[in-house]
Parts: structure tokens; C-alpha cells; sequence
């Protein structure tokens, strides 16, 4: 059985910034999780990484979902390499070849 999505909300040290850590499998209730999370740091114009390096499981469908809701705004970092093929293909064109992946 594949452990349930954990996401860690790590603050910026200015303040200006938010790493949304997420660890196990994405699913619909994560995605609602971190849209609601995403929803605050957008007001407050924070600019937004999610660390997908601790992922386990995420379905081709969830993997569409966060590249239409979640990553728009975001800019990914850890990306495992078939969630970055499957996020790609999905993508809008602004996120560029590398979906923005930082290391």
C-alpha cells in the first residue's frame, strides 16, 4: 500500500518565498491541499517551489492536474524524471523544456 501525500509548507528565510515539500502519492486530495496552500502564497505574491523530489506515485491524470493548477505558478524543483515526461507533455508552453526544473 503506497503512503498517503504529505506536504511540507517551508517558509522562505525573507519571507518573500515558499517551498511546498511533498512527499508519497499525489492524488485529487493532495492537489485540493495544495491548491489551497498555493491560493494564500499567491495572495500574498510569494514567489513558489514545489519540491517534488519525495514523491512516490502519481497517476498520469494527477500529473495533468499539476501541471494545469499548480504549475502555472510554481517553479518546480527535484523533479523525478517520468513525472517531468508526463508534466511536460501536459504543460503549458510558458513552463519551457525543463518545466523549469532547478536543481
Amino acid at each position: 500500500m503506497e503512503r498517503r501525500c504529505r506536504i511540507v509548507l517551508e517558509p522562505g528565510p525573507t519571507g518573500t518565498a515558499i517551498t511546498l515539500s511533498v512527499r508519497g502519492k499525489i492524488d485529487e486530495e493532495a492537489l485540493a491541499e495544495m491548491d489551497q496552500l498555493l491560493t494564500k502564497a499567491r495572495g500574498e505574491r510569494m514567489r513558489i517551489y514545489i519540491d517534488l523530489g519525495e514523491v512516490t506515485l502519481v497517476d498520469h491524470e494527477a500529473a495533468r492536474a499539476l501541471a494545469a493548477r499548480i504549475l502555472p505558478d510554481a517553479i518546480c524543483t527535484n523533479c523525478p524524471e517520468y513525472l517531468r515526461r508526463w508534466i511536460g507533455a501536459d504543460a503549458a508552453p510558458d513552463l519551457g523544456p525543463d518545466l523549469r526544473n532547478k536543481p
